[in-house]
Order: structure tokens, then sequence, then C-alpha cells
């Protein structure tokens, strides 16, 4: 049974479900979409030696990963993703490749050998200007911006096909 496509709104910062114009139905058969936005948008367990950004102990995530290291090892595979710790990061080149590396932690459980949902996928973040809608890697080139983060993904199928996601802004809120 396919899923439910979920469209993601970064400006309201939720997802939601999306109707089929021609029918009124639910939208169904994005289900690789669908997967990258639980997958991206939900808080996934902070490691513990992530630095929190407010200062606390709250390592967010879901509740079912918080023993999923104990119960399966190292590598176990867990909900959402690592971006959350980038909200009050300073918009430097180090911070596309922490995002860059939270990014693919968050999707490569679409790879692993029980799910081979896909093949393969590559990965780019950006920097993205929310007035002019510009992208660059170097924040220097979008002087005076309200600064967000922008990733693009392109998932290879098996069949040899590709799905695109783009998102833009990723991620906003930066010092």
């Amino acid at each position: 049974m396919p899923d439910i496509r979920l469209e993601w709104s970064a400006g309201e910062i939720r997802a939601d479900l999306t109707l089929d114009q021609a029918t009124g139905l639910y939208d169904t058969g994005h289900d690789l979409v669908t997967a990258l936005v639980v997958s991206l948008f939900s808080d996934r367990l902070a490691d513990p030696d992530d630095v929190i950004p407010d200062g606390g102990r709250d390592r967010r995530g879901w509740w079912g990963d918080a023993d999923a290291v104990a119960i399966w090892g190292a590598g176990a595979d867990m909900i959402g993703s690592r971006l959350w710790l980038l909200s009050r990061e300073k918009r430097v080149p180090a911070t596309l490749v922490r995002a860059e590396i939270y990014v693919r932690e968050a999707i490569a459980w679409m790879t692993a050998p029980a799910v081979q949902a896909v093949a393969g996928f590559d990965v780019s973040c950006q920097w993205f200007d929310l007035a002019t809608g510009r992208e660059a890697i170097d924040i220097a080139e979008l002087p005076g911006s309200e600064g967000a983060l922008a990733c693009r993904i392109v998932a290879h199928r098996y069949d040899g096909s590709r799905v695109s996601a783009r998102f833009d802004p990723l991620w906003r809120d930066f010092a």
C-alpha cells in the first residue's frame, strides 16, 4: 500500500497531507518524497557528545530510539535527523558540512540491504537567500541576506530513474 504524500512547508515549519486535485482523495504514490520529509524533519536523538543548541540536556528524538543502540548495536537505524542541532549555528562553511552529514545520516536507512528503497543519493547543501531565492555555497556571495539552508537530494533508483527533491529553505534561524 502506498504512503499518503506529505508536503513540507518551510514557511510554516510543518508537513501536511496533500490531496489529488483530480479525485479529491489523498495523494499517494510519492513514497520516496514522504520518506525524505519524515527522515529530514523529525528530530533524531542527539548523540551523547552533541552540543545541544539551547545549552540544556534535552536530546530530543523519538522515545523508541532511546535504547536503539543498546538493543541493536552500533549503526542502529534511528528516526529523523540531527538538523535541529544547527538551529543556532553561524552561517559558515563548517555548518554546511555538518548539514550534509546530518542529511546523509537521516536518509541512509533507505539504502540499507534490508530496505533497498534506492541505490544511492546525491546530496548538496547551500545557503539560500529568502528574499531573492539565490543560492550560494559561500554566504559572502549573499551580502545582507536573511540566510537559510537549502538542500537538494537526488535519489537514484535501481531501475536507473531518479527522483529529485529540493528543500529551500531546509532550515532557517541561523545566528
